[in-house]
Order: C-alpha cells, then sequence, then structure tokens
C-alpha cells in the first residue's frame, strides 16, 4: 500500500520506448509516437514526427492535487520514516504547492516522526 502512495507524491516517467515506430521518413534521429484522440465513442490515431533521445523519457506524468491530498492523509496514519523524502518536497512555500499541501505535508511529517519516537 505505501509504495502506491508514494508513486501518488512523485509521479513517474514513462520510458517505454516501444511506444515509438522506427524508420521516419524525416530522417534518423525522428520518431512517430501515435496518440489516441478520443472522439464519443471512437478513436481517432493521429501521427506526430519529432526527434528523441532513447536517453530521455517518452513522457513525465505528475500527480494532481487531489491525488497528493489523498496520499499525504494516508501517509498520515500509516507513513514510516523512509516515507519523508517524498513528503518534504510538498512542505516548501512555493507557487505550485498550494497551501493546503503544504500544511498536510508538514502535519504528516509531524506524525510520522511522533509514531517513530513512541516505537523507540
Amino acid at each position: 500500500m505505501r509504495p502506491a502512495l508514494k508513486l501518488s507524491l512523485d509521479g513517474f516517467e514513462l520510458r517505454d520506448h516501444s511506444l515509438l515506430r522506427g524508420d521516419p521518413p524525416y530522417g534518423e534521429g525522428s520518431a512517430l509516437v501515435t496518440l489516441p484522440t478520443v472522439v464519443g465513442k471512437a478513436q481517432e490515431v493521429e501521427g506526430l514526427w519529432f526527434s528523441l533521445s532513447t536517453q530521455l523519457p517518452v513522457a513525465s506524468v505528475e500527480p494532481g492535487e487531489e491525488q497528493v491530498w489523498e496520499a499525504l492523509r494516508a501517509l498520515y496514519l500509516i507513513g514510516q520514516l523512509e516515507d519523508l523524502p517524498a513528503i518534504r518536497p510538498y512542505q516548501r512555500e512555493l507557487p505550485e504547492v498550494p497551501e493546503r499541501l503544504r500544511q498536510q505535508a508538514i502535519e504528516t511529517e509531524r506524525a510520522i516522526q511522533e509514531r517513530a519516537r513512541a516505537t523507540k
């Protein structure tokens, strides 16, 4: 359960380059990614050509505010000391971190620290 909560805070990178089709007509170093577009119940597939290094991720997925909120609340109850590195980035006063997430992250760390002290 906790690894899934940690993923909810960290986000992830998609590095599966099998989504790319080789032999592009635009020369070496280009790739075609098919992006599904949902139209009603039908799906259209469009091709997009661009250059992409196999060293780079295909996509990066960042967690949404509600997802982070719920993960922090759950970790408040069951989090452990090794979860703190995933929680701490949300404690900073940054424009992209809403105040309610910042406060929840602070309270979550406090609860984890108190639980750890109580078990010693």
